[in-house]
């Protein structure tokens, strides 16, 4: 969902889940809104504001929000599990446990880990 040469669409997400599903396996998955993240860095770097300090501004929390919420969807669809990685946004990690109390009953519960 992310990072320009690994980005998945949500039908290639769809296609990953599935395969992940048929093998038994997890899938690993660091949701942020590319094209989001394109947009305000296109704008930024427009301002001349390209020092590292303004990273975090290209990524705010609304693009994970935004994100997780579409790959929790995405597992749930096809009731499949899945592993949220690299979470930083402490919205994100209530929502996602959200999510987890209310996929208690199915396959879909969406684990996190976090680097922060």
């Amino acid at each position: 969902m992310t990072y320009d040469d690994v980005k998945l669409t949500d039908r290639e997400v769809l296609d990953a889940l599935a395969a992940a599903r048929r093998e038994q396996a997890m899938l690993m998955i660091h949701a942020e809104n590319s094209d989001c993240i394109a947009w305000l860095t296109e704008r930024l770097e427009w301002k001349g504001m390209t020092a590292a300090k303004f990273h975090a501004t290209s990524r705010p929390y609304v693009v994970e929000r935004e994100a997780t919420h579409r790959a929790i969807s995405l597992a749930e669809l096809l009731d499949v599990p899945m592993l949220l990685v690299h979470v930083s946004a402490k919205e994100r990690c209530t929502r996602s446990s959200g999510h987890r109390r209310a996929a208690s009953r199915s396959m879909a519960r969406p684990a996190r880990n976090t680097c922060s």
